[in-house]
Order: C-alpha cells, then sequence, then structure tokens
C-alpha cells in the first residue's frame, strides 16, 4: 500500500497546510511546476499570466499566441486552487472531448508528479474517482460532494447538472467550429450556460482568435476582461487595434523603449518578440511561422489581432504574383522580382481592378523543363452564384508554379461545355485533369471523358474538397503568391478581362479571377463568385509536395546538366574530342573540378 493512503485525515491536512505556506502565491508553485516537475523555465510573459490569473476579475479571458504555454500554466493554476481549498470544482470546457482531456490529463499530471503533493491523490478504493473524466482529489480533503473536483467535457456535451467553481474554458473556438456565422452564433449560445454552471466562481477562457469575427470579441459585452499578450510587441499602426486589452506589462515596455516596435520580421518593420526566453519564439521562428502561414493568419493566431486593416484582411496581393511571357518548354531556373516602375504592367482602362502588376525583373541564364502540366476544372454550381465551369491550367518547375491559362465556361453539362474544355486540354496537353465533384458528385467527369479522351489521354481524376472553401483558397495560394513562386502568362492579364464580357456590366467584375484575387477575405461568402480563383488554387494544390523542392537546388541540377553536356558535347557537333574521357578523369585528379565546386556551394 502507497504511503500517501496510510495517512490519516489529520496528518492530510497537516501536510496540506505546509504546502499552503510553502506556496501563498500562485507564481511560486508555477515556478516549482515549471522548473522542478517538467524541466523549463518561466518566461516573464508566463509570470505576468500567472500574476493575472490569480489577481484578475472572476470573469477574465487570457489570449496569448501559440506556444506561450497558457494551458499548462492554468492547470497548474487549477491544482492551485485546490492547495488552498480542496473542496474547489474544477471542470474544464474545450472544442472538444479530446483536447478536454488532454487538460484534464495535465492537472493529473502535476498531482501525481510532485511528491509534496501526494496528500491530494484520490484513494480509489473508497470511492475517489481518478480518470482524466472525473478526478478526486483524497475524500479526507475533498468532503462529500457529488461533482469531481477535476472534469471535463467537449463545448457540445451535455452541460446539464454540471457544477463548478473554476471553469475553464480552453479554446472552445476552433477552425472547424467557428467556420460560419451560424456555428459562432452556436459557441455563444453554449457559452453562455457557464454563467449557470458557474454562479459564483471564476470562468476563465484562453484561447486564440480564430477569424476576424471570433466570438471572444463578443466577450467584453458580456461582462468579460481580457487580456492579450501577442507574439510580437506591436508598431505604432497595430497598437490602436488593442484598445484597452493589451497587457500592462507590454504596453509598460513600449512606453520605457519605443524601439521593440521595430526591428522584427523579414524587413524589420515588425515589432521584437515579446517572449525571447522561448525557443519556439524567438525572431527565427516567429518570422519563419509568418512566412509559412500567411500575414492574415498570422496576426490572428500570433499577433491576436482581430481587427485587420483593409490590407491585411485582403491577404492575396496581386503586386507579388510575377508576369511573364512563360515559354512552352523550358524556363529559367531563377526568376528575380523588383516591384520598380520600369517592371510595372500598364492595364486596360476599364480594368476592374487597380492592384499594381509587376513582370519579372530578369532571371538566370540556366533553364530546365517543366515537370508537368496539371489542369483543374471547378464544375457550374460550386460558387454561391456559380454559373460557369472554372478551369485552371498549371505548369511546374524549380519550385515555381507557373499560370497557362484560366478562365470560365458557362453552362454545365451541355455539349458546348464539355467541347470547350476539351479543346483546352488539347492544347496544353496536361497530365493530369482534377475535377472537383462536391456538385453532381462525379457527373462532369463522366460526361466529359468520352469526348476528351478521343482527343487527349491523361489521367483524370475527382477530388471531394472540403472545408470552408475561403479558408482553403487563401490556406492554398497565400504563401505561394507570398514567396513570389507564383507565375502567371502576362496574356491571361487581358484575356480574363475579355472573356467576362459575355456577362452583364454590373457583374463583370465578379467573374474576372484577377478581382477575385484582390477581393478574398476569409469571410465565408466573401466573394460573389469564386469559381475560377477555386480552379487556381485547386490547380496550386496539385503541385504541393513538389514546392519544397528549393531553386537553388534547381539551378545546381541545371548547371550540372549544362557541365555533363559541354563534357559530352564540347564542339556542340555531337563528336567527343579525341581522349576527351581520359582527359576529364586528369583535369579532376589535379585540381577541384566544376562539378565539385557546385556541389560545395549546394
Amino acid at each position: 500500500m502507497s504511503s500517501h493512503l496510510e495517512l490519516s485525515s489529520k496528518e492530510r491536512w497537516a501536510q496540506l497546510k505546509l504546502l499552503q505556506e510553502a506556496y501563498p502565491n500562485f507564481i511560486e508553485f508555477l515556478y516549482d511546476v515549471m522548473t522542478g516537475l517538467m524541466g523549463f523555465g518561466v518566461s516573464a510573459n508566463q509570470l505576468d499570466i500567472a500574476d493575472y490569473l490569480e489577481h484578475g476579475p472572476l470573469f477574465r479571458m487570457i489570449q496569448a499566441q501559440r506556444g506561450q504555454a497558457k494551458t499548462t500554466v492554468t492547470a497548474a493554476y487549477s491544482v492551485w486552487r485546490l492547495i488552498h481549498d480542496p473542496t474547489t470544482r474544477v471542470l474544464i470546457v474545450s472544442s472538444g472531448d479530446k483536447m478536454a482531456k488532454e487538460i484534464s490529463n495535465w492537472v493529473m499530471q502535476i498531482i501525481s508528479g510532485m511528491e509534496e503533493l501526494n496528500c491530494l491523490l484520490p484513494d480509489r478504493s473508497k470511492g475517489d474517482r481518478a480518470s482524466v473524466e472525473a478526478f478526486d482529489v483524497h475524500y479526507h480533503l475533498k468532503g462529500a460532494e457529488k461533482s469531481p473536483s477535476v472534469a471535463c467535457m467537449g463545448i457540445t456535451g451535455n452541460m446539464q447538472g454540471k457544477r463548478a467553481d473554476v471553469l475553464i474554458a480552453d479554446d472552445i473556438e476552433s477552425q472547424k467550429n467557428s467556420a460560419t456565422a451560424n456555428m459562432r452564433e452556436r459557441l455563444i449560445h453554449l457559452s453562455r450556460d457557464f454563467s449557470s454552471i458557474c454562479q459564483d466562481g471564476d470562468i476563465i477562457y484562453l484561447g486564440t482568435p480564430q477569424s476576424v469575427d471570433s466570438i471572444y470579441n463578443s466577450l467584453p459585452g458580456r461582462g468579460f476582461d481580457i487580456r492579450i499578450w501577442p507574439g510580437r510587441y506591436p508598431t505604432d499602426k497595430e497598437l490602436d487595434n488593442y484598445g484597452v486589452f493589451l497587457a500592462p506589462m507590454i504596453l509598460s515596455a513600449l512606453t520605457a523603449d519605443a524601439s521593440l516596435q521595430t526591428g522584427g520580421g523579414m524587413d524589420m518593420s515588425r515589432g521584437l518578440p515579446t517572449d525571447t526566453t522561448l525557443p519556439g519564439l524567438s525572431e527565427a521562428k516567429l518570422t519563419k511561422k509568418e512566412i509559412d502561414q500567411g500575414a492574415a493568419y498570422f496576426q490572428l493566431q500570433h499577433m491576436l489581432d482581430t481587427r485587420l486593416a483593409d490590407a491585411e484582411r485582403f491577404p492575396l496581393k496581386i503586386s507579388k504574383i510575377l508576369f511573364m511571357t512563360v515559354p512552352h518548354d523550358n524556363v529559367p531556373v531563377q526568376l528575380y522580382a523588383q516591384p520598380a516602375p520600369v517592371n510595372l504592367i500598364t492595364t486596360p482602362s476599364d480594368y476592374p481592378i487597380q492592384d499594381k502588376m509587376y513582370r519579372v525583373a530578369g532571371y538566370s541564364n540556366e533553364f530546365l523543363p517543366f515537370d508537368g502540366t496539371h489542369m483543374y476544372v471547378d464544375p457550374a454550381g460550386g460558387g454561391q452564384n456559380g454559373d460557369e465551369t472554372a478551369y485552371c491550367v498549371t505548369k511546374f518547375s524549380s519550385g515555381k508554379v507557373f499560370v497557362v491559362a484560366i478562365g470560365g465556361v458557362p453552362g454545365g453539362l451541355d455539349l458546348k461545355s464539355m467541347d470547350a474544355l476539351t479543346a483546352i486540354a488539347v492544347k496544353w496537353k496536361p497530365d493530369k485533369i482534377t475535377i472537383e465533384e462536391n456538385y453532381g458528385k462525379g457527373a462532369l467527369s463522366t460526361v466529359l471523358q468520352p469526348i476528351l479522351f478521343k482527343q487527349h489521354s491523361c489521367e483524370v481524376e475527382d477530388i471531394w474538397e472540403s472545408g470552408q472553401k475561403e479558408l482553403r483558397i487563401i490556406d492554398t495560394l497565400e504563401p505561394v503568391i507570398g514567396s513570389n513562386r507564383l507565375i502567371m502568362d502576362e496574356s491571361l492579364i487581358e484575356s480574363d478581362w475579355e472573356t467576362v464580357q459575355q456577362y452583364p456590366a454590373e457583374r463583370r467584375a465578379s467573374y474576372s479571377v484577377m478581382s477575385q484575387i484582390s477581393k478574398l477575405t476569409r469571410d465565408r461568402g466573401s466573394l460573389f463568385h469564386d469559381d475560377r480563383i477555386d480552379a487556381l488554387a485547386g490547380s496550386v494544390r496539385n503541385w504541393m509536395a513538389s514546392l519544397a523542392i528549393d531553386d537553388e537546388h534547381a539551378l545546381y541540377a541545371a548547371q550540372r546538366a549544362n557541365y555533363d553536356k559541354m563534357r559530352n558535347d564540347p564542339l556542340g557537333n555531337g563528336r567527343p574530342l579525341p581522349n576527351q574521357h581520359s582527359a576529364a578523369q586528369g583535369y579532376a585528379a589535379g585540381r577541384p573540378s566544376m562539378i565539385a565546386a557546385l556541389k560545395k556551394r549546394w
């Protein structure tokens, strides 16, 4: 039998009193949990969060970036509350049962992992519960109470009859359950039960906003205090977005040193990191995350800023797309971008968007063939008022996607539409055609293939696209466009506008892919038509695995190929020089070869 089970009630209470004296403040307890149990240090941000947990108002919310360990800190706070009042009932609510159980498990690990907390451990032989769903501190301390000391559940679970003194709502808003206005309204409705469950205790929200319409924006109107610890110090432009909710320690640091507002990010225009202790939140890590995730998503997840400026509300930047006359066969390995007036493209006077467009500023002397050609088809009915079947044809080379054709075909499954799609496939000869099957359940594929295969044979696949369309498109295109890896044939600027002239004047712009790119937001239904941009994202998504290829790698491959060609055919007439092979061997033995130098560079 374990020694903690042999403690008498008097001994157990005596040990608890010693714990209370040892940890009068939560910060002291958190330090021992983080350093002693977990083997980590405690950052200034985490200590400030801990202070707010202990001394903040009853109804409060902590917003901190991903990786700040706000959930771990709050789990430790729950244990500290149990130390000072073992009758406390803690209820953890999350977006799903699995996430809630993980948090509850953290509480159990802290209690079972720290030897000085043995007096709290349950006695299962006496009916104490000891699972992640329901956990009790020892009955000598807890007393008679039907509710567990620590319980957990998903936000959609049955909350009727639940009671709590501390209710922790941890990330109840997720991308999955807050994608639409109806979903968000349901979350708000469910969360209103919290005040009935926890009538006189603490309700603590932990979370990261998932959209500009986050449910967390409604909390101040419901009497909640919000405190925000962003990942970077806000710039002057960003500062007003936080209002009175910015953590005082962050604001005090800015008041003392305004230089914290610059020097971070790719172009040094972002604020410096607010937490320099945690490796995952370093300058290099934050910059990488912003590149990978895109500015808008980073602004939500790490800056906790839902009040995005217009420029940030529209995350896809036409000015970051490179335009050129895309070759039919070989393409330069490296393309150079420079948004200078000399590279600015003049658009027609009646063009639907005013965004600046730029040609490729230059390119390398090394060329490689395209890796393949792909065509994506989004059938009519795929948009909010979808009445055209959209298509996009892309090629891939050296870590970049080249758009060579994009447009729409009016109508649905009629012969005229099928002939038009077939003509496009015959012209560009894609290796694979992907057809979205969300509308019609594969009907377009069934009708198209017999007509197509008479003129062009290739792989045809049906694909079911899931999730909110706007988010799917942005998450695909934003990193590619933002890194200048989406290249469009310059002729598409004019053809895009020409192909929408068949529609009524007041709606033409809504069909233009360039307009769709510039106007798309993360809001559901932000575009009147989204067929063409959906086809573009679908075709780009086909190359996602290949996009990991770095163009420097491709450059080395091209240089190696050119050298091999020169070595095998130095005169360019198909004839090797006499004793060419042995001479090359002698050269390589005598001094570093060109290939060795290239390898070293790579």
